[in-house]
């Protein structure tokens, strides 16, 4: 056994443990034959540990899972940020992975079969973000260089009053419709939720959909489905018993009435009569 002193206490605190009769754990030569620096011999024992933490809050469980891989998701950081081409320190995407896995304190959760398949996928997400992040942040810098640059004469005070009040409302509408959302959500059962749950967020795909479901893999189209239109129908309901406040709420307001403002303001002023400008002579 290659590095034997790690494995060897992973797989005793492992077998010592109150749920080791749900794991399999190798023994004999299969034991002997483990590979500190292979991720198939590595992956299993991962996945084992981050279920002894979620559901016993084993903290040397979750100390052992950060010493086991953190060679591992060091060079699959590395080659996420090579592969991106993002300016990111691949340690920052490992510590902020492993600061999501300890703060996640979901009860019921799926047994991690495939641990380096949700640290990949975690940590590309955070290098995706951060990307974006960092092309919003330029490109804002490039919009403000732009308008110091051509000197831009000052707006109106109505329009910009009126672009504050459409913010304003975009937000109070966003705020809304993700209520409403949430709403729905719970309205569902629990097997809805869950799908949609590892399907939309956790994206996992239709093998592992079934695994975490357990479910044959030809029926989860069908749940994911039916999940996803009750869904849609529960939203819509809730869309329609809130249409008033959503078109109270709705930013094209604000842009009318300041239209309406704007053609009152351009009305001619009607003449004064010869008697009234004779009798102000």
């Amino acid at each position: 056994m290659k590095n034997c002193g790690v494995l060897t206490e992973v797989l005793d605190h492992l077998a010592a443990s109150p749920l080791a009769t749900e794991f399999r754990l190798p023994e004999g030569r299969a034991r002997e034959a483990l590979n500190f620096s292979s991720e198939d011999d590595v992956e299993p024992l991962a996945g084992n540990l981050l279920q002894l933490f979620r559901v016993l809050d084993d903290g040397a469980a979750f100390e052992l899972l950060v010493e086991l891989t953190q060679a591992h998701l060091s060079r699959q950081a590395a080659r996420i940020c090579r592969q991106l081409a993002v300016i990111l320190d691949p340690d920052d995407l490992v510590a902020s992975l492993l600061a999501r896995l300890f703060t996640d304190v979901r009860r019921d959760q799926p047994v991690v079969h495939r641990f380096f398949g949700l640290s990949y996928r975690t940590m590309r997400f955070e290098a995706l973000n951060q990307l974006r992040l960092e092309r919003r942040a330029r490109k804002r810098g490039e919009t403000w260089e732009s308008m110091k640059a051509l000197q831009l004469r000052r707006s109106d005070p109505a329009d910009l009053a009126c672009d504050r009040e459409e913010s304003l409302a975009a937000g109070r509408l966003g705020v809304l419709v993700t209520a409403l959302v949430v709403q729905a959500l719970h309205c569902l059962s629990h097997q809805d939720r869950r799908v949609l749950w590892h399907r939309e967020l956790e994206g996992l795909d239709y093998d592992q959909l079934a695994e975490a479901m357990q479910k044959p893999r030809k029926q989860i189209g069908m749940v994911l489905k039916r999940a996803r239109d009750r869904l849609g129908s529960k939203l819509e309901a809730s869309l329609v018993a809130h249409r008033h406040v959503l078109g109270e709420s709705s930013p094209e307001n604000c842009t009318e009435t300041s239209a309406r403002s704007a053609r009152s303001s351009q009305k001619p002023v009607p003449r004064r009569t010869r008697d009234q400008a004779e009798a102000v002579a």
